[in-house]
């Protein structure tokens, strides 16, 4: 029978103890899973308060496992998103093939659940620019496939590169010279409204940060609400829409995201593989001084 010793769900203490044990799950787990991590003393009251922090969305509800309901730090749409990022760096995939991947990493999801978060998710991804679509190549191509990087549009032109060279051939024949040739290509190719939009155009350049590492966490902690709203409930955060939402260089944003954990103001979630990563994507990546690389951010409760 509880009493007045028992966890309460208000509990900070209790919330972050919770959170950060399935932080370190690599699994959703099931009540008495999450029991089993922590020391008999501690156990009365873990798993009602486990199910107030559900209902308050600050732990979230898996599908059922043979030993009954399972919770996570993250939820299904999140580790979702995270698998097929994961997934499209390491491979371009068609949709069929991506999920077939998600099918075995979808802890209790049927396949069709997994293919309606699928094309929820992977159609958020294209409009943020973190997937890009790669349409079909050539007359036998008849499905596009999707990764992290843009497709290269060089691939889709050497039928029009041979039929260019054909055309110069023809034309050399009759004295015509190249500079000619080329300038005509480059006035059919490139009017001059689109040559004056290519030259307007600036790149954009991430803000560099001088001001003290106060400052900036502050810059980075007003990121996280409008990237996420529902931060304020604990859920995790992309730390690359962050870094792009925040403005700063690489440098000074893994610097003072490593700074707000340290500040105990931030959860970071730590990316399992990151070894199977290409160097580029790797690079992308919060990184410690201690070689660990995070992929997302949980903002404390207070901070």
């Amino acid at each position: 029978m509880s009493n007045s010793a028992d966890i309460h769900p208000d509990n900070a203490d209790i919330f972050s103890d919770i959170i950060e044990a399935l932080h370190q799950a690599k699994k959703p787990l099931t009540l008495p899973e999450i029991n089993a991590l922590f020391p008999v003393s501690k156990r009365s009251g873990l798993s009602s308060a486990t199910l107030s922090f559900v209902r308050e969305g600050k732990i979230f509800k898996w599908p059922a496992a043979r030993g009954g309901a399972c919770y996570w730090s993250v939820t299904p749409e999140n580790y979702c998103r995270e698998k097929i990022i994961k997934i499209l760096s390491d491979k371009n995939l068609t949709r069929a093939a991506l999920d077939k991947k998600l099918a075995g990493q979808m802890f209790g999801h049927s396949l069709n659940h997994i293919k309606t978060l699928r094309i929820k998710i992977l159609n958020q991804l294209i409009r943020e620019k973190q997937i890009f679509e790669h349409p079909p190549v050539g007359f036998h191509g008849k499905v596009s496939i999707f990764g992290t990087r843009m497709a290269d549009p060089r691939l889709y032109f050497s039928n029009v590169k041979k039929e260019f060279e054909t055309i110069c051939k023809k034309l050399r024949k009759t004295g015509i010279p190249n500079e000619m040739i080329y300038k005509a290509a480059r006035e059919v190719l490139m009017p001059d409204e689109e040559n004056a939009q290519t030259r307007a155009a600036k790149p954009s350049i991430a803000k560099i940060c001088d001001q003290s590492p106060e400052t900036c966490a502050k810059q980075v902690l007003e990121a996280i609400i409008r990237v996420e709203p529902a931060a304020l409930q604990q859920v995790l955060v992309s730390t690359n829409s962050l870094r792009l939402a925040a403005g700063l260089t690489k440098e000074i944003f893994d610097r003072t995201i490593i700074y707000l954990a340290r500040q105990e103001k931030l959860f970071l979630h730590e990316h399992a593989c990151p070894d199977a990563m290409t160097d580029e994507d790797r690079n992308l990546l919060v990184k410690d001084d201690q070689g660990n690389y995070f992929m997302g951010v949980v903002l404390r409760k207070g901070a």
